[in-house]
């Protein structure tokens, strides 16, 4: 009996964090995978993105779903989709409003490196014009997504993720998000990053920064906020929003 006790102490003095590592709510991709026949649901409750270009303001709110299923280690599958997306635009004090869905992605997740200070993983897979006909870019694509972080130490930790996105045949983006975070405590992660985008064809670029929160209540439930603004009138003004994320 008194072995049963100290391994139940055992497990409840365990790190909550230990358990799942989401990918909400920062762009960085993490570079851990879920374990095999374990579940992970992560929710906007929404994302929200505000931009003006020529004095066109367009607002639009997605609750984006990310849906995982650890396969077999190091392997993971991906779902997501913007279930629904309400969007406002405002031109000249002229109002319109339009609402969908977006396209889909599916993805292949590798953890291809895991030492005790640097790890790496990589992301590919292919998106689909599932969407409405108001946000759908109405042609299949592909990703590609490569990740390394290094543990500082136990609570600290520096990122970069490298991610290419062919959304179609005139629309194909290079991002990269360096990325810091702390673990203030079991329940408690702070983070902060900057968000450099290219878009190849059109030149144009949408660099932004911010950071956020996350909050665990329970171990394997985390509620999350996050914050980034463009570091020029030529990128994204404001991207916020709220999550929700389980696992299971």
């Amino acid at each position: 009996m008194t072995r049963w006790i100290a391994l139940l102490l055992c497990l409840l003095a365990a790190p909550l964090w230990a358990t799942t590592e989401f990918e909400r709510p920062g762009l960085n991709m993490p570079t851990t995978t879920l374990d095999t026949g374990r579940f992970a649901w992560e929710q906007g409750l929404p994302d929200i993105r505000i931009n003006t270009v020529a004095e066109r303001k367009t607002v639009t709110a997605g609750f984006t779903t990310r849906l995982r299923a650890g396969l077999w280690k190091p392997l993971e599958l991906q779902v997501a989709s913007p279930l629904y997306l309400f969007q406002q635009t405002e031109d000249q004090g002229l109002k319109s409003y339009q609402d969908g869905a977006g396209d889909s992605q599916l993805a292949l997740k590798a953890a291809l490196y895991h030492g005790p200070v640097f790890r790496a993983a990589l992301r590919t897979g292919a998106t689909f014009d599932t969407g409405s006909d108001a946000f759908t870019r109405g042609d299949q694509g592909g990703l590609l997504t490569v990740s390394g972080d290094w543990r500082l130490d136990d609570r600290h930790r520096l990122s970069l993720t490298a991610d290419y996105r062919a959304l179609s045949a005139s629309e194909k983006w290079l991002t990269l998000v360096p990325h810091w975070q702390a673990q203030l405590d079991d329940q408690l992660m702070i983070f902060l990053e900057a968000v450099y985008s290219h878009e190849q064809d059109s030149g144009r670029d949408d660099n932004r920064g911010g950071g956020g929160i996350a909050v665990r209540p329970w171990p394997d439930t985390q509620l999350d906020f996050y914050y980034r603004g463009g570091f020029d009138d030529e990128s994204t003004d404001h991207e916020t929003g709220l999550g929700l994320s389980v696992a299971f």
